[in-house]
C-alpha cells in the first residue's frame, strides 16, 4: 500500500515493512512494488503519461537507475493491466516473480508485462493477457531464474478431465494460489491450501467477448454469471460471512458482486484509487466504501464482526417491513459493530427509495390508464419533425442534445401544455403525457409563421411538410395560438418552476438542461425566481384561423414554388448570391446535420460553393434564433390564401428581403455574370454598358465613346431593361441613370425610352412582377375586357398580352403571370370558346411604348365581339 508519500509493506500476519518515498521534484504518478525485503520506487516526469523512467530501491534511494522495463511500473489498472494482483515471492524469501524473471533488490531490469500468474505449491506459471487468444498462453517458470520455459503444461486443477457442457475456459482468468502458512480461510474458497476458480464462458458467443460464464472454486462450489456489458470479468465465487448466501465476484477496478442464485446485483465497490480506469459506480450499496485491493488479496478478508453478521442473517420479514416503515436503519438488534449498522441505515435507506419509486411509478400507471389525455390526429414521432424543424428550436450545446426519439412527444407536449393552461388538466397528468422527453418547442410561441412558410414552400421535402402541418394543426388549437394573448418564455430552475406552480400560477416547463428547464407563462403573471433568457411575445394574427386557413389552401392549391424572380427580388433587397437568396427564401433549407447540410447546399438547384455554404451559415448564425424566425414568419400576410395569389410568392419575398436588411444590412447588389454574359451574347452591347446597366453606377462606363453599333445596342439594352425585366431590377435603375449617357440617338427613340423611364419608376406593378402582366398594370382595363368578352379576368389579361405583344411565347406569358402549365391550357380554353377576335400581326417599334399603353391601345383597336 502507498501514497504520495509513504509506502507499507502487509501480510495476513501485520506490517512486514515500510519506507518515506524520496521523489524529486517534478516527479508524477510513483509506484511501489515489495520484493525482498526492499521497496522499489519508481516514478515518470510530470506529464509524461508512459511506463516510469526513473527508479530505486528503498535500500539504497540515491541509487537512482532507468529500468529496461517499465510495463509494470504502473498504477494498477485493472485485469488488462495488472492482471488480478497475483504475485509470488521466492521460496527462500530473497525476491519474487514477476512473470519473466525473479527480482531482487538492486535488479534494474524493471518489470515487464506478463501480470497473470499461478503457484500450485511447487510451480509457477505466467502468462500475458489475452496470450491464449495469440496462439502463445501459459508457460510453466524456471524456479530458479523465473524465465518461462517451453513447457505449457497446466496445472492439474485447470487441466479437468470433462469442462460443462457449451463451455470453454476463459483463458487469463485461470486462477490458481497456495496460501501462506497461518492464512484465514479463504472466502473465495480452498482446498486445503490451495485456492483457485476455473472461469468458462458459453461458447460460441456473439460480440467481442463473452457475457456468460460457469464458475467452479477450488472447493467445489459452482455459479453461473450473465451480464449485458460486454467486458465483464467474473474472477470468484464468494461465500458471505454467517453463513450467507454466494455471489459471483466481477471486475477489478470496480468490483460488482452478483448473487449466485439470480444474478441480482447486491453491492459493487471501488477498486484502487490509483487506478485511472476505474468505471461509474451505481447508487447502490457499497458506491461508498472502498477503494479495495485487486482480487488476489480478497482470500485475506474476514467478516468485522461475526456477531453482527449472524444478527443480520437471523432478520425476519417482518423486522424488514419495520424497519422500512420507521425508517430507522440503525435500530436492528444484535448489530451493534458501528460500521455495519452504518450500512444497514444505507440499505434500508435504498430500500425505502426504491419502494417510494415503486408507488410514484403504480400512480403514474393508474394516471395513464384512466384514458389518453390528448388524441392526435396525426401523430407524427420525432424523428420527422425535429429533423423538419432544423434551425428553427432552440439552439443547444452538444452535451445537451438529446436524439430524438420514434414516438410523438413534441406534438403531445405542445397538446398537453395547451390543456394545462386551460385548466383542463394538472401538471402531473401534462407531465406524463408525453410518450418521451420532447424538444424545446416554447421558442415557437409567436412565431409560428416561420414554420407555415416552411410548410407552404415546394422545396420542403414531402416528409417534412407532413410533419410541419400536423404540428400546425395542433397549435391552431392550443391558447398560445388565440389573437392578442402575451406570453413569456426562458429558462428557469426546476424546483424554482414547481414553487411557483405550487402558488396557483400556470407554468408549463421541458426537459432540464444544464441545470435550468424551458418555461412558458402568460407573460401578466409573475416569472420564476431565477429566471434567465426571458421574451414576452404577442400572437398578433388570429393563429386559431390563420393556421387551419393556410392548412386548406395548400391541401387545395399544392405547395409554392419559389419563382426566379423572387430569387432576384431577393437578391437586389439584401446583395446576397443567388444561392443563398434561395436558400433563404425556400424556408431556410438546409440540416442540422451538417454532411446533409452541406448536400443540400451544394445540390441542384442551390449549387453553393464550400465558400458560399459558409457564408449561408454564418449570415444565419448572425441573424440568431429569432432573426431567422423573423426572416421566415415575414413571408406569410395576414390572409395566408394571399400567398397563392398572383404575385404573392414575390410579395413574400419582398417582405422576407426587408426584414433581413433591418437585421444584417443589404450588401451592393452585384450581378452574377448571367445577364451580362447574356446582354453581350445576344445585344452586342459592350462589356462595360453591360456592367454600369446590371449595377447601376455610371462610373463603370470611362470615357470611351460608343459607336453606331454600340448605340444601337445600349437602346435595345436599355428597352430590355426597362420593358422584360421585373419591377424592382436594378437593371431599370441603372438603365435611368444611364440614359443622359446616350446623346447622339433619334430623338423619338429618346423620348420613347424616357416615357419608359418614367413608368419603370411610377409603376403600380409590385416589386418583382412584370408590367406585360394586365392583372398588376392595368387591373380596371382587365375588369373591362372580362365584360365585353364574358370570360374571367385571366382570360381577359391573356387576350390582351395576345394582342399587345408580338406572338409572346407560351413561356414567357407564364413567367410574367406566374401560371402552372395546366393553368395556362385552361385559360386559353376558355379565350377560345368566348370566340375572342385574334390578334393581328404587327411588327415591333424600334423602342415600343410603356406596356400599359400597348394594352390601351391594342383593347381600342382590337374592340370586343358582336354580342349575340
Amino acid at each position: 500500500m502507498y501514497g504520495e508519500n509513504r509506502a507499507f509493506a502487509v501480510d495476513h500476519g501485520g506490517r512486514r515493512g515500510e519506507h518515506t518515498l524520496e521523489l524529486p521534484e517534478g516527479a508524477a504518478r510513483p509506484t511501489v512494488h515489495w520484493a525482498g525485503g526492499q521497496f522499489l520506487v519508481a516514478w515518470t516526469r510530470s506529464g509524461d503519461e508512459h511506463g516510469a523512467s526513473t527508479a530505486y530501491w528503498s535500500g539504497s534511494p540515491a541509487d537512482t537507475f532507468a529500468p529496461e522495463q517499465t510495463y509494470g511500473l504502473r498504477p494498477y489498472g485493472g485485469s488488462i493491466q495488472g492482471g488480478l494482483g497475483y504475485q509470488f515471492q521466492t521460496p527462500d524469501g530473497s525476491g519474487r516473480f514477476d512473470g519473466e524473471h525473479v527480482l531482487r533488490p538492486g535488479d534494474t531490469t524493471g518489470i515487464g508485462h506478463r501480470d497473470y500468474q499461478m503457484y500450485d505449491g511447487r510451480d509457477f506459471w505466467s502468462t500475458e493477457v489475452f496470450s491464449e487468444d495469440h496462439g502463445r498462453g501459459w508457460a510453466r517458470l524456471d524456479p530458479a531464474t523465473g524465465v518461462p520455459t517451453a513447457d505449457r503444461t497446466l496445472p492439474a486443477f485447470h487441466n479437468p478431465d470433462t469442462l460443462p457442457d457449451g463451455t470453454r475456459p476463459f483463458p487469463d482468468h485461470r486462477i490458481l494460489a497456495e496460501l501462506p502458512p497461518g492464512a484465514p480461510p479463504s472466502p473465495l474458497g480452498q482446498d486445503g491450501r490451495l485456492t483457485g476458480c476455473r472461469v468458462n464462458h458459453r461458447t460460441p458467443y456473439a460480440g467481442p467477448s463473452p457475457r456468460e460464464f460457469v464458475l467452479e472454486s477450488a472447493d467445489g462450489r459452482t455459479a453461473s454469471y450473465r451480464t449485458t456489458a460486454w467486458g465483464r470479468r467474473p474472477w470468484g465465487i464468494l461465500a458471505l460471512p454467517a453463513g450467507g448466501e454466494d455471489a459471483v465476484v466481477v471486475g477489478s477496478t470496480t468490483v460488482r458482486c452478483h448473487a449466485a442464485e439470480d444474478n441480482s446485483l447486491l453491492w459493487q465497490v471501488r477498486g484502487f484509487a490509483d487506478s485511472r480506469h476505474r468505471g461509474p459506480v451505481r447508487a447502490t450499496l457499497g458506491e461508498q466504501a472502498g477503494p479495495v485491493p485487486p482480487p488476489a488479496f480478497w482470500h485475506f478478508l474476514t467478516p468485522r464482526d461475526e456477531p453482527s453478521s449472524r444478527a443480520l442473517r437471523a432478520v425476519t420479514d417482518e423486522a424488514v417491513r419495520e424497519l422500512l416503515s420507521s425508517g430507522d436503519g440503525d435500530g436492528l438488534p444484535g448489530v451493534t459493530d458501528p460500521r455495519i449498522r452504518q450500512g444497514v441505515a444505507r440499505a434500508t435507506q435504498l430500500a425505502a427509495d426504491v419502494l417510494r419509486r415503486r408507488r410514484e411509478l403504480s400512480h403514474r400507471v393508474s394516471v395513464m390508464r384512466s384514458g389518453p389525455v390528448i388524441e392526435l390526429p396525426d401523430p407524427v414521432p420525432d424523428t420527422r419533425l425535429v429533423p423538419a424543424l432544423h434551425g428553427l428550436l432552440a439552439r443547444l450545446r452538444g452535451y445537451e442534445q438529446r436524439p430524438p426519439q420514434p414516438h410523438p412527444a413534441l406534438l403531445t407536449a405542445v397538446a398537453a401544455d395547451g390543456r394545462y393552461l386551460r385548466g383542463e388538466i394538472d401538471d402531473e397528468v401534462r407531465v406524463l403525457a408525453p410518450p418521451a422527453p420532447p424538444s424545446e418547442w416554447e421558442v415557437l410561441t409567436g412565431r409560428t409563421d416561420a414554420v407555415a412558410w416552411r410548410a407552404a414552400v415546394a422545396a420542403t421535402p414531402d416528409e417534412h411538410r407532413q410533419a410541419l402541418t400536423a404540428l400546425l394543426d395542433v397549435w391552431s388549437r392550443q391558447p398560445f395560438a388565440e389573437a392578442g394573448t402575451t406570453w413569456r418564455t426562458g429558462r428557469a430552475p426546476e424546483p424554482r418552476i414547481a414553487e411557483l406552480r405550487a402558488s396557483g400560477v400556470p407554468v408549463v416547463s421541458g426537459p432540464v438542461r444544464s441545470d435550468l428547464a424551458p418555461f412558458l407563462q402568460r407573460a401578466a403573471d409573475p416569472a420564476p425566481v431565477g429566471a434567465e433568457e426571458c421574451e414576452t411575445r404577442t400572437v398578433a394574427g388570429d393563429d386559431t384561423t390563420r393556421i387551419p386557413r393556410l392548412l386548406a389552401v395548400l391541401a387545395e392549391r399544392g405547395p409554392l414554388p419559389v419563382p426566379e424572380e423572387a430569387v432576384d427580388l431577393f437578391r437586389w433587397r439584401t446583395g446576397v448570391p443567388r444561392a443563398i437568396a434561395a436558400l433563404v427564401l425556400d424556408g431556410s433549407a438546409g440540416s442540422d446535420d451538417y454532411a446533409a447540410h452541406l448536400k443540400v447546399c451544394r445540390a441542384k438547384p442551390y449549387k453553393a460553393d464550400r465558400t458560399t455554404a459558409y457564408a449561408y451559415d454564418e449570415m444565419k448564425g448572425r441573424l440568431g434564433l429569432a432573426g431567422l424566425h423573423a426572416v421566415l414568419a415575414a413571408a406569410v400576410p395576414a390572409d395566408p390564401a394571399d400567398l397563392w395569389a398572383p404575385g404573392g410568392v414575390t410579395a413574400a419575398a419582398d417582405r422576407m428581403a426587408a426584414e433581413w436588411s433591418g437585421r444584417l444590412g443589404a450588401a451592393p447588389y452585384a450581378d452574377d455574370g448571367s445577364h451580362a454574359a447574356a446582354l453581350a451574347k445576344d445585344h452586342g452591347l459592350p462589356e462595360t454598358w453591360a456592367t454600369a446597366l446590371l449595377t447601376g453606377r455610371p462610373e463603370h462606363l470611362g470615357e470611351t465613346p460608343l459607336d453606331t453599333d454600340g448605340i444601337r445596342a445600349a437602346v435595345t439594352a436599355l428597352t430590355w431593361a426597362f420593358t422584360e425585366r421585373p419591377v424592382g431590377d436594378p437593371a431599370a435603375k441603372g438603365a435611368r441613370l444611364l440614359l443622359d449617357q446616350l446623346t447622339d440617338i433619334p430623338a423619338d427613340q429618346l423620348t420613347a425610352l424616357r416615357a419608359l423611364a418614367d413608368r419603370s419608376e411610377a409603376t403600380p406593378v409590385p416589386p418583382g412582377q412584370y408590367e406585360a402582366n394586365p392583372l398588376l398594370s392595368v387591373p380596371a382595363l382587365v375588369d373591362e375586357v372580362a365584360v365585353s368578352l364574358g370570360v374571367g379576368r385571366d382570360a381577359a389579361a391573356l387576350h390582351l398580352q395576345l394582342h399587345a405583344f408580338d406572338r409572346p411565347a407560351d413561356r414567357t406569358v407564364r413567367r410574367w403571370n406566374t401560371w402552372t402549365l395546366d393553368h395556362h391550357r385552361a385559360v386559353r380554353k376558355e379565350l377560345t370558346a368566348a370566340k375572342a377576335p385574334r390578334p393581328a400581326s404587327t411588327p415591333p417599334a424600334a423602342v415600343p411604348s410603356p406596356v400599359h399603353e400597348r394594352f390601351a391601345r391594342a383593347w381600342a383597336e382590337a374592340g370586343s365581339p358582336p354580342r349575340p
